[in-house]
């Protein structure tokens, strides 16, 4: 697995002609406050707040775990920021999406992607939000139909 990286235009531009026999994703770097993974099943919305700037590890990717120096805590979302992402899942037909945010250091949401079958499990440990439940729910109401 590779791990989001820093990397310059001139880089870019240097490796080029590699670039283009493989695909790759390249962004603008976005300066965070914190990062936001939100766990969508179905209209219920389960927000962590990622501390990722508390430790030098995690600050350019917050998959290089640091539970020691990085919080992990429930979060709540702007009501409209809410409504939009309902509706992003409603237009992709998803029940269930791991979507990532970073929260700027001037209150700007910025999304980053929708995983519909990303990892949830340590939220759920580390802020005690009742994920599993409300997975199990969905899929007893839905064999249930």
């Amino acid at each position: 697995m590779l791990y989001t990286n820093i990397v310059s235009e001139e880089e870019l531009k240097m490796y080029l002609e590699d670039i283009s026999l493989s695909p790759i994703m390249a962004q603008e770097y976005i300066h965070k406050k914190i990062e936001l993974r939100i766990t969508i099943i179905g209209e219920k919305i389960f927000t962590c707040a990622i501390h990722s700037q508390d430790s030098c590890c995690t600050k350019i990717d917050w998959r290089h775990y640091d539970f020691k120096n990085v919080r992990h805590e429930r979060y709540q979302l702007p009501e409209r920021i809410e409504k939009q992402l309902l509706k992003l899942m409603k237009i992709l037909d998803l029940n269930f999406g791991a979507i990532d945010m970073i929260l700027t250091p001037n209150g700007e949401y910025v999304f980053l992607e929708v995983n519909p079958s990303g990892q949830w499990g340590w939220i759920e440990n580390l802020t005690g939000m009742p994920i599993s439940k409300s997975i199990a729910e969905l899929l007893v109401s839905a064999a249930l139909k």
